[in-house]
């Protein structure tokens, strides 16, 4: 895998003086919101070819009928060939204003987003509640996860995230059936879990089962591509042909005349 892009850094700035900046969900990586609310940045570090990352912010806005443009968006970034720091100014981030209902009234990606942030939030809690011993509370915190998730917009909608989350909780409830269960493979498969979350990077989940589960939705082309290789040039284990072992005929030495 090769890096793209090294020390990239998030920076989001209000526009209109009534936006403030509430708070920003960004996993693993360093995040920072100004005292007054009114901007904050991500510290997102290096990026492999074709990778990715999405980040929830909450902000609150004035009341109003016309289009209020809420935040602008930048980031900068350091060329891992030529060294150079690369600044780019995004888009700035409006909201509309219309005057009757749209047809969707809710932003697929966010809600999609919200339902990876409330699911890896839920991890965590049940972690917690199985390292206490109480796998019952952590399998109940998961079930109602996996309700919420059932009732967003994006599972209404056929969402594949939606659908790789619910497997993927579905599965941490199975290996927590039994405290030896868990201890044998649901606690590492829970921390893997977190960890892929939290960087927004594939991981291996040891002996999944579900081919749906988010360890396959973080993976990139060059990852499977990698993957692939890398199991087309593993041979095959050959077992070992059985050694056929002749016996020796011995011969008796016949005695010399004297």
């Amino acid at each position: 895998l090769s890096v793209v892009v090294q020390d990239m850094r998030l920076t989001v700035q209000c526009v209109h003086t009534g936006v403030q900046l509430r708070s920003i969900k960004s996993g693993s990586y360093l995040s920072k919101v100004a005292g007054d609310g009114r901007d904050g940045s991500i510290d997102v570090g290096h990026l492999y070819a074709d990778e990715e990352r999405d980040f929830l912010l909450s902000v609150s806005f004035p009341q109003s009928r016309e289009q209020t443009i809420l935040l602008k968006v930048a980031f900068s970034y350091r060329d891992p060939v030529t060294n150079e720091c690369i600044k780019i100014q995004g888009d700035e981030v409006m909201i509309l204003r219309p005057k009757s209902r749209t047809p969707e009234p809710v932003c697929m990606e966010v809600d999609r987003e919200r339902n990876r942030v409330r699911a890896a939030d839920s991890i965590e809690a049940a972690r917690a509640a199985a390292e206490r011993g109480v796998l019952s509370e952590a399998v109940a915190i998961l079930e109602e996860c996996r309700r919420v998730l059932l009732e967003s917009f994006s599972s209404r909608n056929g969402d594949r995230l939606c659908m790789a989350l619910d497997a993927e909780l579905r599965e941490m409830q199975e290996r927590m059936a039994s405290r030896q269960r868990y201890e044998a493979s649901g606690r590492a498969y829970l921390l893997s879990g977190l960890s892929s979350h939290s960087w927004q990077r594939a991981t291996t989940r040891g002996d999944s089962t579900d081919s749906s589960s988010l360890v396959y939705s973080y993976q990139t082309p060059s990852m499977v591509q990698m993957l692939q290789r890398s199991q087309n040039h593993c041979p095959s284990p050959q077992i070992p042909r059985p050694q056929i072992i002749v016996p020796t005929r011995s011969f008796i030495q016949k005695p010399q005349p004297r």
